[in-house]
This record gives C-alpha cells, structure tokens and sequence, in this order.
C-alpha cells in the first residue's frame, strides 16, 4: 500500500529467491575457469566502476566483485555478457553528483543494443548535494545476450552524472554497481508487475491509496503470480496472489514527482494489514523527480483465492 501526495509512477518486482549455493571454495575464480562439478551452481555477478561517468553515457564496468557464469566484456567494458539461460533479478545503483551545478539523470536498460522497456527511471539532484539511485528489474536472458546500461542527463551549467569518490579513511566510493542474479528457470515463482498510469493522490486521503498494477498478462513476467481487484472495478489490479508458499524477497519503487513540497509514505500491506517496518518515507521538493526504494523478505503461506 502506498500514501503519497505526488504524481506517481509504481515499478513492482517480486520474485521467490529459491538458490542452492555450491561449496564455498568456489565462490571466487577466474572468470574463465568455471566450475564444473556435478551440482546446482548459483548464477551471479557483481561488477563495479571506480571511474566518474558525466552526461549521456554507456556505464562501463572496470571491476568484477565475484561471478559465476556472467562476466564483463574484455572488448567492450560497458557489455554484460550472460553465459546462462535464466530469469534474472538485476540491481543497479549510481552514485549521483555534480561537478558544477544542478541537474537531472535517467538511467535504463539495454538488452542486446535495444532499451528494455519500463526499465528507465530520473533522478533530480541539486548543486551542493549527492544521491543514491537505486534501479531494479526482473527479466529473462538467453545464453550469449548482452546487457548495458544507459545514462542521459539535463545540466544546468555544469555536469551530472556517475561519481566516483574516495573518503579519508573509508571504503571507495564507486560511480556505479550492478548485481545480477538467476532466479528462476520458470520452476520457482517470480514477477514484475508495472503501473504505467499516473497516480495522483492528493491531501484528502491521508490514511493513503492502494496503488493499482498494470494487466499482468500484458507483461510476460512472471510465474507463480497473479493479480486480483481489490474493488469492483476490473481496471483496479491491485492484489497481488501467489501460487505457491515460500520466502519471498519483495522490492518496490516508485518514480516520484510533484508540483509542491512534501513526503511520500511507500509500505507494504499482508491480506489486507498493514506489513509491520515496511514504510519508508521520503520528501520531494518542487520541481524534483525521485525514485522511492523498499525492501522486504517475506514468508508466504498458502491462501483460499475463493475466500
């Protein structure tokens, strides 16, 4: 459930995270010898910039954290290179600055040189101040695609963009991360669900809305799920069932903008009660655009749909 007094954009991902990891002396190897034993191996990567990355850019990884199965491309370092047919959930953050003045950042994802759709998301920062953005989708890869990640800014005399820092006695500060992980080979459940409508909600409602979803069989991404009005208009999907008991890891986001001065309440609700230290609150100046981020792991039982 969400409350805000903003125009909103909802992103959902769900996804059911059902791994079996290998032995731990293969956590980390080279990304050319790739381990191959007789048991289910977990597919991830986690890659990194040092590099400060300003203005309309391709985000290029120099470091790889640890990975199996998916690496960066030696040729062109901006390429994820998948090496695994799987669904994938994919994390991105960018540490947002400023060289000189205020500006406005939007990243996205692109899938074998073609943008991802509902992957884009904007970011307003102004002069003085830093953010984290903090991005996330759900989808399937096939064995050889490649993975990119874009940026595009507005500056207002001066540059915005990926920063990278280093703090006097403190880990460095990378310009952009990006984790992937195979979750699901159509076996576990997983979704995401999107809201491509504005959704204003004004000041007359402050016990907050229940945000609306698009069709789910307009998305083609997810297993294991389903959504249900919530009132007896059918345009109303807002519930969202699961098929199947399980630990559910939940994200959601909401892009963020508005005419006037506020915060915006994000949290959870579980049959119909509210989720307990689900909220986050986040305020929103005029003018600005933001992305509001919450987390959740989650313990799912089995419910009657024909309650």
């Amino acid at each position: 459930m969400v409350s805000f007094t903003t125009t909103a954009l909802l992103i959902i991902g769900i996804t059911a995270v059902i791994v079996s990891a290998g032995g731990g002396e293969n956590y980390h190897h080279n990304k050319k010898h790739h381990n191959k034993k007789k048991f289910d191996v977990v597919v991830y990567g986690q890659f990194s910039s040092n590099v400060t990355q300003l203005s309309n850019t391709t985000i290029t990884f120099q470091n790889d954290d640890g990975s199996e199965l998916i690496y960066i491309n030696d040729k062109d370092q901006s390429e994820i290179l998948i090496e695994e047919t799987c669904v994938y959930l994919v994390i991105w953050t960018i540490q947002v600055g400023f060289v000189c003045s205020t500006g406005e950042i939007s990243s996205w994802a692109r899938l074998n040189g073609r943008d991802i759709a509902n992957s884009n998301a904007v970011q307003t920062n102004t002069l003085g101040n830093t953010a984290l953005f903090i991005l996330h989708l759900v989808e399937h890869f096939d064995k050889g695609d490649k993975f990119q990640l874009k940026q595009s800014t507005v500056d207002i005399n001066g540059q915005i963009g990926a920063i990278a820092s280093q703090a006097k006695d403190e880990s460095d500060i990378p310009s952009a991360e990006l984790t992937l992980i195979c979750i699901s080979r159509e076996k576990e459940p997983y979704g995401q669900l999107f809201s491509t409508k504005t959704q204003f909600i004004g000041t007359d409602n402050p016990a907050g809305s229940i945000v609306s979803l698009d069709d789910i069989h307009k998305q083609h991404k997810f297993y294991g799920l389903r959504l249900r009005s919530s009132s007896s208009s059918s345009n109303d999907n807002s519930i969202i069932e699961y098929e199947e008991a399980g630990l559910y890891y939940i994200q959601v986001s909401v892009q963020l903008s508005r005419q006037g001065d506020g915060n915006v309440s994000l949290w959870l609700r579980l049959n119909g009660q509210d989720l307990p230290d689900s909220n986050i609150i986040q305020n929103i100046a005029v003018g600005e655009a933001g992305v509001s981020f919450t987390i959740t792991l989650l313990e799912l039982n089995m419910i009657n749909y024909n309650s």
